[in-house]
């Protein structure tokens, strides 16, 4: 259907429009032609992802962490359940998990209040730890999808990047030890 080949053919010039607004340093427009590739173009999936991913950056770079955290949740909902993924796919994945590990550390260890007694400080460091749980929780969903791919679809550096942060998230789950059980032949 030369309808249905049209149509793709504009998607990825929309995508290369945004790419060369990017290079030319036109931010608002790379904005809009990405988010619009992002929304309406799902195929290929890879394609949409790198879309997603400029999205990311560029509300970095904007500082718009509202706007960012919008764009990490839609790789993280795209990823997620995928039965077949790129590595690069998986990556992107990782790299939003580790996203949400590095906001709970910020956050933990952000500056105190000046002049707080120290049950104020307790309650203050309380109330931090219950902010950043979410998002620990987050990181530790995210990097549990990426290890699940890949006992589905191969293990790779993203995958092990994510088994080394659960080992540090979750410890009691993902850092046992294992141990070692003597082995005696009774039938000597």
């Amino acid at each position: 259907d030369d309808r249905g080949i049209a149509s793709i053919d504009r998607a990825k010039r929309r995508y290369r429009a945004a790419e060369l607004y990017l290079e030319a340093g036109n931010l608002p427009l790379a904005i809009e032609h990405f988010r619009f590739y992002a929304h309406n173009h799902p195929d290929p999936v890879a394609l949409q992802l790198e879309a997603m991913h400029h999205m990311d950056l560029l509300y970095q770079h904007n500082d718009e962490p509202a706007k960012r955290r919008f764009w990490l949740r839609k790789i993280r909902d795209r990823v997620k359940g995928m039965d077949q993924t790129t590595e690069r796919m998986r990556f992107l994945a990782a790299a939003n998990a580790r996203l949400y590990q590095v906001l709970a550390e910020d956050l933990l260890a952000s500056e105190r209040p000046k002049g707080l007694n120290t049950l104020e400080q307790d309650q203050y460091q309380l109330l931090l730890e219950e902010q950043a749980y979410p998002f620990e929780e987050q990181a530790i969903e995210l990097h549990q999808a990426n290890l699940s791919l890949g006992w589905k679809v191969g293990w790779d550096d993203a995958v092990n990047k994510s088994l080394i942060a659960l080992q540090t998230l979750a410890p009691g789950r993902f850092a046992r030890q294992e141990r070692e059980v003597a082995y005696v032949d009774s039938a000597q």
